[in-house]
């Protein structure tokens, strides 16, 4: 009788004990809970010791690190505001010779065929990768794309930003983006971590004009293969950027232009300019 008043009284003093230890975790504000905190004679020991330091630093070092710190600041370009009354003369002559794909358009991204060329089952199903791969990244924007396999290129104008003055960052070119074997997703971008890099340091505010992305492979597989696949990386990366870009031009050299026939990962890559 005794032993069950006891585990009654035990299981109230633990489910109190719980109840306290919830209400102290979950009420309780991280900011009033200090599990080490420095004395006022070790916080002025620490202050010294740093003032110490740097006093004991010769004008020459400082001066040095100084002169690294301003090279390893990027230098702002100068915007230059670009008449956009050429790039509607260029969309308005391409829609003269081109053909509107219903299959493929929507209301906010139309696609056109040159010169009303017919497409193989391959370029159907390349188009198609592409397609899926801007419209992804598009946003509530306008688009029209011209495709020309016959010459393995597409054009991509972003009619949104037509009527905004364009600003330019002179001579801006990002370092090749290696894509992984047989692949043109953005997650198979070995160094992809360099296009957030200079998209943020020389792209991020500024409406850019014209754009440039060459596509490349290795020397794997057959032609058309490889000027399809360099023509869906070459997607890949426009799509980071369509956004802010008027007109995109997206080609593809397949194997043609090795850059390291002896590393074919450095073949496989996209390089991008801006104008």
């Amino acid at each position: 009788m005794k032993s069950g008043k006891l585990a009654i009284v035990l299981g109230l003093v633990l489910v109190i004990l719980a109840g306290f230890l919830y209400y102290l975790f979950t009420q309780s504000s991280p900011k009033d809970i200090h599990l080490v905190e420095n004395t006022p004679q070790e916080a002025n020991q620490t202050a010294i010791q740093k003032t110490s330091v740097t006093e004991n630093k010769k004008p020459a070092q400082v001066a040095k690190q100084n002169v690294q710190k301003k090279q390893e600041t990027p230098k702002a370009s100068k915007e230059v505001s670009l008449d956009t009354s050429n790039v509607k003369q260029e969309l308005n002559k391409a829609m003269q010779n081109a053909t509107i794909l219903q299959n493929f358009s929507t209301k906010r991204f139309k696609v056109y065929v040159q010169n009303g060329a017919n497409l193989s089952k391959t370029q159907t199903q390349s188009l198609k990768n592409i397609l899926f791969t801007l419209r992804e990244r598009a946003g509530y924007l306008n688009y029209s794309l011209f495709v020309d396999f016959s010459t393995n290129k597409l054009v991509l104008y972003n009619e949104s930003l037509l009527e905004k003055k364009a600003t330019l960052k002179n001579g801006v070119k990002l370092r090749p983006l290696w894509f992984k074997f047989n692949t043109y997703n953005m997650e198979n971008i070995k160094n992809s971590f360099l296009l957030r890099i200079n998209l943020k340091r020389d792209i991020s505010g500024y409406v850019v004009q014209r754009a440039i992305f060459d596509g490349h492979t290795d020397d794997f597989g057959n032609d058309e293969y490889n000027f399809l696949l360099g023509l869906e990386r070459s997607a890949t990366v426009a799509s980071e950027l369509m956004r802010q870009c008027q007109v995109m031009y997206l080609n593809s050299y397949g194997k043609t232009k090795p850059l390291n026939k002896s590393q074919n990962f450095k073949n496989r890559r996209v390089e991008a300019s801006f104008l």
